[in-house]
């Protein structure tokens, strides 16, 4: 099953660049990043949302332990930052539950009309001093994990094929229009060549790894893996360097192992 798994390439079209970067060897990537480096970070992080979304109006809303909870995610939030989020969080909740909860967003027309809309009245209500994309869609995600990625600092180098992607502007409505283009750009990689196919494969295969090892069940979405596997390739493997082995091949552009 892993070898299969591991067939299962994933092509990243760059901007500015002839060819694409292909993801190989995606299995180990995830299995590495979620089990066998010394850490359960996003373990706990996809398990904290499936837990909270048994509630069913938790989705609809802001709270303060979402906060709190992506500091699993080195989110850098601190409490002038929490501060910040839930003295406006009546006008996040609002444009929140504008949002449509279980839309996929390989399915997402972001180009126009209502869904632009509510995505951009959402990030504008979250734009505040020292809270940007990174901060923004760590908590974002938890609640629509289908149609948002996290957007962190990593992934967003490979929207851009390029490095030091800060928030430009202190403006609420472009900051907002930017992190909706920047979910469109991802949504771009999403839906290349076979990647929904095979993402969704490793979805459910790494979905049923964590039930297995923690009886919780449907912990990741195809939109979540393929966050990870950015992640990984845009500077997460330097975590994974000494221990691991992972290394960046710029002959070939590609993230490997030996054996």
């Amino acid at each position: 099953m892993s070898a299969e798994l591991n067939d299962l390439k994933i092509t990243v079209p760059l901007p500015n660049w002839p060819d694409p970067w292909v993801i190989i060897r995606p299995w180990d990537k995830l299995t590495d990043k979620y089990f066998d480096f010394e850490s359960v970070l996003s373990v706990e992080f996809d398990l904290y949302a499936v837990r909270r979304a048994a509630d069913p109006g938790w989705a609809d809303r802001v709270e303060g332990a979402d906060l709190t909870a992506t500091v699993l995610m080195n989110s850098r939030l601190d409490s002038r930052d929490v501060n910040t989020v839930l003295a406006n969080r009546p006008a996040v909740d609002i444009a929140l539950a504008r949002v449509p909860a279980g839309l996929d967003l390989a399915d997402a027309d972001l180009t126009a009309g209502g869904l632009q809309t509510a995505l951009v009245e959402l990030f504008a209500a979250f734009r505040g001093h020292r809270v940007g994309v990174a901060k923004t869609m760590k908590v974002i995600c938890l609640k629509r994990p289908r149609l948002l990625p996290m957007l962190d600092e990593y992934v967003r180098c490979a929207l851009y094929n390029a490095d030091g992607m800060g928030d430009t502007t202190a403006d609420p409505m472009a900051f907002a229009v930017r992190t909706a283009d920047e979910v469109g750009l991802f949504r771009r990689i999403l839906t290349t060549d076979d990647n929904r196919r095979r993402l969704g494969l490793l979805a459910t295969a790494l979905s049923a790894e964590i039930e297995r090892r923690t009886g919780v069940a449907n912990a990741v979405t195809p939109v979540r893996v393929l966050d990870n596997l950015l992640w990984f390739e845009w500077g997460g493997r330097l975590q994974f360097e000494a221990t691991h082995g992972w290394r960046e091949d710029l002959a070939t552009r590609t993230v490997n192992k030996p054996g």
